[in-house]
């Protein structure tokens, strides 16, 4: 048959997907290990035991010894010939040996829609690889972005690929003919797309119609009263942001707020101030949960750091806790009156008693101001406010407050009737 595209180009796609991912991660190392160096020697962290960033170091240090693309290659081989033969499967919708490429890639987007059986399976499984490998790029793409890539990522992709394949046709087999009003295949080839991105997504889908199965069912409709918090009510994060965010696996604001700035800051574009506000933002959010959270914002309590100074520090009065403590309560009450639905009820159905309800616990100011310190005692907390002390002590004790602005200087006799100018140093 020879070597035409329809060979040829499979060949150098599924092998050179690996050679360019592990080129990327050797270029993404060098980047962070120096931008993790600076770091080191503009904020002294190397005189402190700051655990983040030791994280951070141990991560991207440069190993002379380290000969990692050796192996990434040779556990990329299994990915290579399983995406080489999706291809292959793919453009052999092109038609006789010789056509252009153009004609294979076009061919390829219809993948058999001419309703004869060995065409219509080709297409089939076309399109599940096509899932598959797509889903792949973007998996191995993410793990150079965490760098996270190795030869088990690409045994997890070949995996999934495999798995989402062999879901698909025994799907197929069993049900190969949709409803009437479809087009025989269409539907298929949809599901088979769909399968192949989201391979679970099958197994979900085959569990599901086996009823027989004694499998433990899940309750679902906790989900309603368990929802994440999306990132867009962290001041300053928007859908571009959030979209950055997510390479990081960091999806929600529970993600944010436990997330490492040190590690954030080296493995994205955003400055390293702006990485520690976003995470004290989402502690805070994490921890009154988000009506309060946008609650207290209106009060100007915007992290983590302005309720402890609030609360708990020096300073803090018993008013200033009974205000928050009451802004937490009220918003504690709207949540749980918007998440209440009535149940649905018969016409047989009689209407229930409603219970009386008991009166709220009265807290004195010692109550509220051992609540709020059990709320800071988090891990994570401590350890922000660690990173927090060591870039403040870096600054100098004279930035840690405002100092007063002087006043105005005052003109003398002299200089008011020359016209000299004062000294800007005088006062």
């Amino acid at each position: 048959m020879g070597w035409g595209y329809d060979l040829l180009l499979p060949l150098i796609i599924a092998f050179g997907i690996p050679a360019i991912l592990i080129f990327i991660r050797n270029s993404v190392r060098q980047k962070r290990a120096g931008i993790a160096k600076e770091i080191k020697e503009g904020f002294g962290f190397a005189d402190d035991a700051t655990p983040s960033f030791e994280f951070v170091e141990a991560k991207y240090a440069a190993d002379p010894k380290d000969r990692a693309w050796p192996r990434l290659l040779i556990g990329s081989i299994p990915f290579c010939l399983v995406a080489m033969l999706g291809l292959e499967i793919i453009f052999a919708q092109a038609g006789p040996e010789g056509a252009k490429l153009g004609r294979w890639i076009a061919a390829s987007a219809l993948l058999g829609t001419d309703g004869a059986k060995a065409g219509e399976v080709t297409a089939l499984l076309g399109f599940v690889f096509a899932g598959g490998i797509l889903f792949s790029l973007g998996y191995l793409m993410r793990a150079v972005t965490n760098f996270e890539l190795g030869p088990l990522s690409f045994l997890r992709a070949t995996t999934h690929m495999l798995m989402a394949v062999v879901t698909v046709v025994v799907l197929w087999r069993a049900a190969p003919v949709g409803p009437d009003w479809i087009p025989s295949g269409t539907l298929w080839f949809l599901a088979a797309f769909l399968f192949g991105f989201f391979p679970d997504l099958g197994l979900r889908y085959a569990i599901s119609r086996a009823t027989w199965l004694p499998l433990k069912s899940e309750r679902t409709e906790l989900l309603e009263r368990a929802r994440g918090t999306p990132l867009e009510v962290i001041d300053g994060i928007d859908a571009w942001t959030r979209f950055r965010l997510d390479e990081m696996m960091i999806m929600d604001v529970q993600n944010l707020a436990t997330a490492n700035p040190i590690m954030l800051y080296v493995e994205t574009p955003f400055g390293l101030y702006e990485c520690i506000d976003w995470i004290a933002q989402a502690q805070l959010c994490t921890i009154v949960g988000p009506t309060a959270f946008l609650a207290l914002r209106r009060h100007n309590i915007r992290t983590i750091f302005d309720l402890e100074r609030a609360t708990v520090r020096e300073g803090a009065t018993a008013n200033l806790r009974a205000m928050i403590a009451d802004v937490l309560e009220q918003s504690a009450r709207d949540e749980a009156a918007a998440a209440k639905k009535p149940a649905p009820r018969t016409a047989s159905d009689a209407p229930e008693p409603t219970p009386a309800a008991k009166p709220p616990v009265a807290l004195d100011d010692e109550d509220r101001r051992h609540l709020f310190e059990t709320m800071l005692d988090d891990l994570h907390v401590h350890r922000l406010r660690q990173i927090w002390e060591l870039v403040a002590a870096k600054l100098g004790t004279p930035y840690r407050r405002l100092s007063p602005l002087p006043g105005p200087s005052a003109a003398t006799p002299s200089a008011a009737g020359t016209g000299a100018v004062p000294d800007p140093g005088a006062g």
